[in-house]
């Protein structure tokens, strides 16, 4: 199942996610985000936002969605790796999110 990572700024990974990460399955993540647009970032390790930055800032302002092999693929997500939701702050994903699972 593909994980949903909220992710800092700065240049080291490990200090760059909020917590752990959520499990989301394709279709989860079609009916909470539907068409909103994904971008490719990188088949290993996500590529740091704003390295510039010597610490990780307090909050995350970005939202990445980590598809393993074994997590299959969708028509969205067509290779596993990372890919990044474009225009879409960790807050209002998560309220989407939120708002998806109370339906259920």
């Amino acid at each position: 199942m593909p994980t949903l990572w909220y992710v800092k700024d700065g240049p080291d990974v490990r200090s760059r996610t909020l917590g752990w990460g959520i499990q989301v399955s394709f279709l989860e993540l079609r009916e909470a985000f539907g068409d909103r647009r994904v971008r490719f970032l990188s088949k290993n390790l996500p590529p740091p936002f704003n390295v510039n930055v010597k610490e990780p800032v307090p909050s995350p302002r970005h939202v990445v969605i980590e598809v393993k092999e074994e997590d299959g693929t969708d028509s969205k997500f067509p290779q596993s790796g990372f890919y990044l939701f474009l225009e879409l702050s960790p807050d209002q994903a998560q309220k989407l999110l939120d708002k998806h699972r109370d339906k259920k």
